[in-house]
């Protein structure tokens, strides 16, 4: 998926335990930095070939979804994102 792709996907999948690389964009969990192509490709390799680190991840992946895809995470995100667009003005 590209930089655009919707962040609920990634969201879908780490709610089910899946570890996901993904990008500094949508506040997922990330590994690599947006265009940051050798750092996506190794984080990408090292899950798949590290099964014990993919399985430790699982409990965490479900957890953060817990902790962050939540409507009172998502009205903070919002509210922040408000002051710093007003603060700017």
């Amino acid at each position: 998926p590209g930089r655009a792709a919707g962040r609920a996907p990634r969201v879908d999948s780490l709610a089910c335990g899946t570890p996901v690389v993904s990008c500094r964009v949508g506040g997922v969990a990330e590994m690599a930095q947006p265009g940051d192509a050798a750092a996506f490709r190794a984080s990408t390799l090292r899950l798949l070939a590290d099964a014990d680190l993919a399985r430790r991840l699982r409990p965490e992946c479900r957890r953060l979804v817990e902790r962050e895809d939540t409507l009172d995470a998502e009205v903070r995100r919002h509210r922040d994102l408000y002051r710093e667009v007003l603060a700017a003005a």
